[in-house]
């Protein structure tokens, strides 16, 4: 039995539909395969030093200041944000932020090496604390070409 013209047409259409589908995907997996990739050889924001240190732990109910120092060993632009824990009521922030995104303060500024600008955090936290509570505080560095560095700092409520 002899298969049509038009059969043959419409098989060779689907072969290259379906060949055109596995290359294009291919293409876009190789993409996307690259991306991640170029994250992954970034190196990190090269924070050299950082504390964060509070007078006293944390109390439920009371209202406390905490100290944070940071330097990078590059002049360059930085972006830090402080990621309010679910413990912590209200942050004031001195220097005051550039900007507040979803609730948490974020400076943005031009360090140079050696710089280790201050930041003063007064925290008022929640009145549900209880003893031996775990608090992670979190602050997350960016730069133009960096990896964003995540540091963070747990402690502990006594009382």
């Amino acid at each position: 039995m002899r298969r049509s013209r038009y059969f043959k047409l419409f098989m060779a259409a689907i072969f290259t539909a379906i060949f055109g589908l596995v290359l294009f995907s291919a293409a876009g997996a190789q993409q996307t395969f690259a991306a991640a990739n170029k994250a992954a050889r970034l190196a990190e924001v090269p924070i050299n030093a950082f504390s964060y240190t509070p007078l006293d732990g944390p109390q439920a109910g009371q209202t406390e200041p905490y100290y944070t120092y940071y330097g990078v060993s590059k002049t360059m632009k930085v972006t830090v944000t402080y990621v309010k824990p679910k413990a912590v009521t209200k942050v004031v922030p001195k220097p005051k932020p550039t900007r507040w995104v979803n609730g948490n303060p974020v400076w943005v500024r031009r360090l140079r090496a050696g710089a280790f600008p201050k930041t003063t955090l007064t925290q008022t936290f929640a009145s549900n604390l209880k003893k031996n509570q775990k608090i992670v505080e979190k602050f997350i560095f960016r730069a133009k070409g960096y990896r964003p560095d995540v540091e963070s700092r747990t402690l502990h409520v006594s009382s």
